[in-house]
């Protein structure tokens, strides 16, 4: 809608809400805008009353606003005054109520009817906050709150392998955020995965304390006296650690932990220890003078550190460690996946896209193999981006998947695996192999080791020119195999399209490349990615084929013809754009099964 229009309309919305609130709440009091931005910085409210108790019933006024979006947006109510942090729930620091749409559901434009509607909802709200009846909304929305009010000074990202029990950590600061193991080890390896220098110096041991009792706003450590009496009482055994911290990085890091709901609630105290603090009487005063630095125990330091009440910060925590990460986005995910060694032959555009999609899917261990380099060229369809270019594709594509997740188990062999001379324990410990090379030659050698029991299963894939149709196929030790869905000549007799001409080439030998995009090749990565999967999990105990068949419109854009084969099937409406599965079963004809 052109701008001039929304003003206009605008306009008439808040002349309208004026007269139903002078009808409707004639009790209610009018705000200067100059009022408003001065109580709500950053709110820009542009028209509000002050709705007192005789309107609302409650103990105190309410203050109900507009911005310039009104009626596109929703209209706000809050406290009169400013309250304190964490007052009651779903209060902003400013005292805006959380009145969202997860509440309301709002139909635009707005009219007064949705308004009455979200005071009604306010006065809830505030009913509920000052009784405690939603007491526990402080724990369901834990992270909300242990962080409002605070300024951003650190983030912290932690890889967490002993939740549940109190224990040392280890951390460094890189910029503005903590990077968080359970061991120096593990802070070096997390660093090194996301390319950050390694300060052996000023790794610094910190605190995982799990709380037998869940934290209310009330209880939130505010100082450094606060947080050291707290472990004093939960973790005497630990306060050995603040010492060190002043020795180390002069920063102490404690990470409180509780359970709530089935779910491990954390908060990081970040507490600054600073060479001096006010003194009661209004100086300064050293926390360890030069002169007494060598002959101050750890005791002293530790009650010195506590009495000087330093403030804490209160951060939230990311956790990184995959089991968390994957679990938020994929849910539940079959245990096997785990304990499963998928090793991918070929990281080119359709090798690396599984492979990256095997590991968000859940499976713990892959081995890479590639021989070729990234080029420029290879950017427009791959994974990668420029920061990668001249590297070894396998390495490349494994050092993206551990900057995701950095306790996967990655493997990568910068050569094409038939060069790679692999030994027993490989073929014995892959549980599946992805072959997304394109090379004929190579899958056949594979599909001959399948045959011959030396292989585990295996699952070839490839795209046709234009990425027109893409075909994944399961191959298992006693099912049928790759060549009994081929030609004398080699020729795969499920192709889809017929495409004359030669492949287009770069200004140089033997430069022949496919075209097709990212987006074209996408669906034969999830059916690759899906059947794998299954295998895994035992949903196939044959050999299975799968066809991805495009557009109707990639087809004939591209002059391309359809094979026999599938003439009868697509010539149906529904025949493109479709996914087709079956058994591959021996062929009698087939060199390898018979």
């Amino acid at each position: 809608m052109p701008e001039v229009l929304l003003a206009a309309e605008a306009e008439r919305a808040s002349a309208s809400l004026d007269e139903d609130v002078a009808r409707e709440w004639p009790e209610a009091t009018a705000l200067s805008p100059a009022w408003l931005n001065a109580r709500f910085r950053g709110r820009e409210f542009v028209q509000g009353w002050t709705l007192p108790t005789t309107l609302t019933g409650l103990a105190e006024s309410l203050i109900f606003a507009i911005d310039q979006q009104y009626p596109y947006s929703l209209p706000r109510f809050g406290l009169l005054r400013k309250p304190t942090l964490c007052e009651m729930p779903h209060v902003e620091s400013d005292g805006i109520f959380c009145l969202v749409a997860a509440h309301v559901a709002p139909a635009v434009p707005v009219s007064f009817g949705h308004v009455c509607a979200l005071l009604g909802k306010a006065i809830a709200l505030y009913g509920a906050g000052t009784s405690g009846v939603n007491r526990t909304d402080f724990l369901d929305e834990f992270m909300t709150y242990w962080t409002l009010g605070e300024r951003k000074l650190v983030d912290v990202e932690a890889w967490l392998t002993k939740e549940g029990q109190t224990t040392s950590i280890w951390f460094q600061q890189s910029k503005s955020t903590l990077y968080v193991a359970n061991s120096k080890e593990n802070v070096e390896r997390l660093l090194q995965r996301r390319e950050i220098a390694i300060d052996k110096q000023r790794l610094t041991e910190g605190l995982y304390v799990h709380l037998p009792f869940p934290m209310y706003p009330d209880s939130y450590p505010r100082n450094s006296y606060q947080l050291l009496e707290l472990l004093r009482r939960v973790a005497p055994e630990f306060l050995t650690t603040v010492p060190k911290a002043w020795e180390r990085s002069r920063k102490l890091l404690v990470i409180l932990a509780f359970e709530w709901s089935g779910a491990t609630m954390h908060g990081a105290c970040v507490v600054e220890i600073k060479s001096s603090f006010p003194h009661p009487r209004g100086q300064g005063q050293q926390l360890i003078s030069a002169f007494k630095r060598k002959r101050v125990s750890a005791t002293q330091l530790f009650h010195r550190i506590r009495d000087a009440s330093f403030p804490v910060h209160r951060a939230g925590l990311v956790q990184i460690d995959s089991d968390f990460l994957l679990t938020r986005t994929t849910g539940k995910r079959p245990p096997v996946l785990g304990g499963a060694t998928v090793a991918v032959f070929g990281c080119g555009a359709i090798g690396a896209a599984v492979a990256l999609q095997l590991a968000q899917a859940g499976v713990r261990r892959l081995v890479l193999l590639d021989g070729d380099v990234l080029t420029m060229q290879n950017i427009g369809r791959h994974q990668l981006g420029t920061k990668y270019v001249g590297a070894n594709k396998a390495l490349a594509v494994g050092r993206e998947i551990q900057s995701r997740f950095v306790d996967m188990d990655v493997e990568a062999i910068p050569l094409d695996w038939d060069r790679a001379k692999l030994d027993d324990k490989f073929w014995d410990t892959t549980d599946i192999i992805v072959s997304a090379t394109g090379d004929w030659l190579t899958d056949v050698k594979l599909n001959e080791l399948t045959r011959n029991g030396v292989a585990p299963p295996i699952v070839f894939t490839w795209v046709e020119r234009f990425a027109l149709a893409g075909h994944a196929i399961l191959v298992v030790p006693d099912g049928g195999c790759l060549r009994c869905r081929t030609n004398a000549v080699g020729d795969y007799l499920g192709q889809v399209s017929r495409v004359g001409g030669d492949l287009p080439r770069e200004p140089g030998c033997g430069a022949f490349y496919q075209p097709y995009s990212a987006a074209d090749a996408s669906v034969t990565v999830a059916m690759t990615t899906g059947l794998t999967l299954e295998a895994l999990t035992g949903a196939h105990e044959v050999s299975v084929q799968k066809t991805w068949v495009g557009s109707r419109t990639g087809f004939v854009t591209t002059g391309a013809g359809i094979m026999p084969e599938w003439h009868e099937r697509l010539s149906e409406q529904q025949g493109f754009e479709r996914t087709y599965s079956a058994a591959l079963d021996k062929m009698t004809l087939c060199t390898q099964c018979f």
